[in-house]
């Protein structure tokens, strides 16, 4: 059976991504794309690709229309700006995926430390869940709303879960280095920063100490192993447009060999689709997971210095926005979790 679905936001770079697939997914029918800035325009205004491919036109958002026309919506507006769209169309029992970290963090003083701004939902805070389709495949098949994660903790988490919930590693010191394209900032953003004279044959580091993703990712390694968990979250922007690298520095603090941590990283992730292990001696590229869905991770065991060093690489856009969003909605409707997103 088919799901109706909508997008309130369509017209940035999520919203294009999440219709690249979708065109493509056999179970999914496109009934509403809301946007500001393209309203009244065709949908190849705004993403050229989709010329005769899909032929709808960009609305205002209209929530009556929304509710009418529509059985799942994503929400994929920028950052803070999902709390009176999530607010009213979960209300009316429309069910949503929102792409924007406003529902992420589940302690309400530490999103409104990090992120600056007070929090306008807390009450929804309860009702959704965080959208990692391989740590809570159960709790998102029974989900009225998901809260799809962020770029960097979705590769970050992936990488460090199977040695954090073993307590392989310390949980303390964690050091994570991590460098993102360009389009990870956004369409449309008035980004100094990220313009393409500052980020062309450059890489620059950027929020060092405050990139509010840091507390995402001790709030998910947090839940694995327990306890608290501290991590130096160093994030940075490169002149290429999509892909994310991760380079994790642990303290080992249990015995383990180099083949008995890859055979612990594959029992982990043994069943999960869009997960794939590197052996020793192989490295995880970016080349080899854009426009895919697919985490790829690198394992690595430094004897002489007792550290482990993990690597991940995700598409930014996909994995780590758009395509985790269909994953999640393929387990919501109870499609099979690959359904469009391997092609």
């Amino acid at each position: 059976m088919s799901i109706k679905i909508g997008i309130v936001g369509a017209g940035g770079y999520t919203g294009g991504e999440l219709l690249r697939i979708l065109v493509n997914h056999k179970d999914v029918i496109i009934s509403y794309l809301a946007s500001d800035s393209f309203s009244g325009n065709r949908v190849d205004k705004a993403h050229p690709f989709l010329k005769n491919l899909l032929d709808i036109e960009f609305k205002p958002y209209n929530l009556e229309e929304i509710v009418e026309m529509c059985d799942l919506v994503f929400l994929s507006k920028p950052h803070p700006s999902s709390f009176k769209f999530a607010n009213e169309l979960f209300k009316k029992g429309v069910k949503l995926i929102d792409l924007s970290a406003d529902f992420r963090l589940k302690d309400i003083k530490q999103f409104e430390n990090w992120y600056g701004i007070k929090h306008e939902r807390p009450e929804l805070l309860s009702k959704s869940v965080y959208g990692l389709p391989e740590l809570y495949y159960e709790q998102i098949q029974e989900a009225n709303f998901v809260a799809n994660p962020g770029c960097y903790p979705t590769g970050i988490i992936l990488g460090l879960a199977p040695v954090i919930k073993e307590r392989i590693v310390g949980t303390d010191r964690i050091i994570i280095n991590s460098v993102s394209g360009f389009s990870g900032a956004g369409r449309g953003r008035k980004n100094e920063n990220n313009l393409a004279a500052n980020v062309v044959d450059n890489i620059k580091a950027y929020k060092v100490t405050n990139h509010p993703h840091t507390a995402e990712i001790e709030q998910e390694l947090g839940k694995l192993c327990g306890e608290e968990v501290k991590a130096t979250f160093v994030p940075h922007v490169a002149g290429f447009e999509r892909g994310i690298i991760n380079t994790m520095y642990l303290r080992l603090e249990k015995t383990i060999t180099q083949e008995e941590l890859y055979q612990r990283y594959l029992r982990f992730y043994q069943g999960k689709p869009f997960v794939r292990i590197y052996q020793e001696g192989e490295n995880p590229e970016i080349k080899n997971v854009i426009y895919t869905n697919f985490c790829d991770i690198g394992v690595n065991l430094n004897y002489r210095t007792g550290m482990v060093i993990v690597t991940t690489v995700l598409d930014n856009l996909v994995k780590g926005a758009s395509g985790q969003a269909i994953q999640n909605m393929n387990i919501m409707s109870r499609y099979n979790e690959s359904e469009g997103l391997k092609h």
